[in-house]
């Protein structure tokens, strides 16, 4: 068996303390794919762990507005290495002039907030800020 020389060599456990700078505790943001289709807009957020009612998701202005708020919970262990942490996080995009943001849908499935937002011509104003729940 041959063993790929060129990844990158990081140790398990107990890094020494130079390379523990490289992985101190940072803001981490969940990761968004953003896509479209001829009938609607689509943003997927990896943000496994949550639970629905965790998740707030507003539309204001024609910016989605996605956030979540999770309780930390102590580790029954010692974490040597922590590279992502969704405990508290948000994310906004201005969205495309042609969403119809009042049909706007949200579901969490498999670690994974799937929003819809339909297209649609445009022209509804909404002076407040409207609120997606999430399914």
């Amino acid at each position: 068996m041959s063993h790929n020389t060129s990844l990158e060599r990081v140790p398990f456990f107990k890094p020494d303390p130079a390379e523990k700078l490289m992985y101190k505790k940072t803001a981490h943001l969940p990761v968004v794919n953003i896509d479209e289709t001829d009938e609607h807009y689509l943003l997927i957020v990896a943000v496994p762990g949550f639970k629905r009612e965790q998740f707030k998701i507003l539309i204001s202005d024609q910016i989605i507005f996605i956030s979540a708020t999770q309780k930390s919970i102590p580790p029954k262990s010692i974490k040597d290495r922590c590279e992502y942490d969704y405990t508290n996080w948000s994310r906004a995009f201005i969205l495309p002039d042609d969403t119809d943001i009042i049909l706007a849908k949200a579901n969490y499935y498999n670690g994974e907030l799937i929003i819809r937002i339909p297209r649609g011509a445009g022209d509804t104003i909404i002076k407040d800020t409207l609120t997606v729940y999430v399914d």
